[in-house]
């Protein structure tokens, strides 16, 4: 009889390394991405639709820990539940990005950016603009 064994979840805890030294150190910052890489990409996999926008938001979060290792605080939680914070203010600044950008397509999309009279003008005056300009092949005595 077989038995079947739960995977247990990613620790969160780095046993030896310094938080603080993957900002400086890349040995430190790539012990600490191998260790907390699948936490990271499952956490953002779980809010993000898209799988390109998941690893481009993983990637993200592991960039933001390491120009923010400076300011990590051991007495103010783990390792793992700083980088979680991290990638939580990652995720959620994607979506307002998002959203915003939605939203001024949505203006682009429901009025003329200009007018047929506009742009005969408009070309009209680059037309003469270009007229204007010497040729760029004709020989100077």
């Amino acid at each position: 009889m077989t038995t079947s064994t739960a995977h247990a979840p990613p620790a969160f805890e780095a046993a030896a390394i310094d938080v603080t030294a993957i900002g400086s150190d890349p040995d430190a910052a790539e012990a600490f991405y191998r260790e907390h890489l699948p936490a990271v990409r499952g956490f953002v996999a779980r809010r993000v639709d898209n799988p390109h926008d998941a690893a481009d938001l993983t990637a993200d979060v592991f960039i933001a820990a390491i120009e923010a290792a400076d300011r990590y605080r051991p007495n103010a939680g783990s390792p793992g539940a700083w980088l979680m914070g991290i990638a939580r203010n990652v995720v959620s600044n994607h979506y307002r990005s998002s959203t915003r950008g939605a939203a001024a397509l949505r203006r682009i999309n429901t009025r003329a950016l200009i007018d047929d009279e506009s742009l005969d003008h408009l070309v009209q005056r680059l037309d003469a603009e270009r007229d204007a300009l010497p040729d760029p092949f004709e020989v100077t005595p």
